[in-house]
């Protein structure tokens, strides 16, 4: 029998080769712990289980919808959106997220597109398109006015995390997007 037929595919292909299978007299070395001793979180498994668990659900309250990194007061004039944007350069054991938030008027954004652009079917709140589309960061709408991102670290707690953004949503992007409905 060839290898082929033994360990599935061609033997180029590297799935299983026969010299990957330890031999009688290597060392192998194992840790065994138990299951509640392991512990396997990363910095993006924690913002992704804060934005599950704590910012969706409550961002769905104060009237967003969609989940991931892109939320949206529906409206049928204005595209108002809340994007969660992550920093280039993170890590396993650290990255770093901010919020933006972007106005767009849907008859102007078509007639971009009319016009030859080439955008989306929908804007992304993480991205600048002209002045005819508001948009700003979160720590611009703060008091303070300056870019603000958050931190997390494989230790951030989850909910802390969830509560200090739906926060910084409810009393700053939410405002300013309604604020944004009254000039469009």
């Amino acid at each position: 029998m060839t290898d082929a037929a033994l360990y599935g595919g061609h033997r180029d292909q590297n799935v299983w080769r026969r010299d990957m299978v330890p031999q009688v007299g290597d060392e192998i070395i194992v840790s065994c712990e138990s299951a509640s001793d392991v512990r396997v979180t990363t910095a993006q498994e924690v913002l992704s289980g804060a934005i599950r668990t704590g910012v969706s659900p409550e961002l769905r309250k104060l009237g967003f919808t969609g989940s991931g990194q892109v939320f949206e007061l529906v409206n049928p004039d204005v595209w108002l959106l809340l994007g969660i944007q992550k920093a280039t350069g993170g890590s396993a054991s650290q990255l770093r997220f901010t919020l933006n938030v972007a106005a767009v008027p849907k008859d102007k954004w078509q007639e971009m597109i009319d016009a030859g652009a080439r955008y989306p079917a929908r804007p992304s709140p993480n991205k600048v398109y002209g002045k005819w589309a508001w948009w700003a960061r979160i720590g611009e709408l703060m008091p303070g006015g300056q870019d603000f991102w958050w931190t997390i670290t494989d230790e951030t707690v989850p909910d802390e995390l969830a509560r200090k953004v739906v926060s910084a949503c409810a009393n700053y992007a939410l405002p300013a997007l309604q604020e944004q409905l009254q000039v469009n």
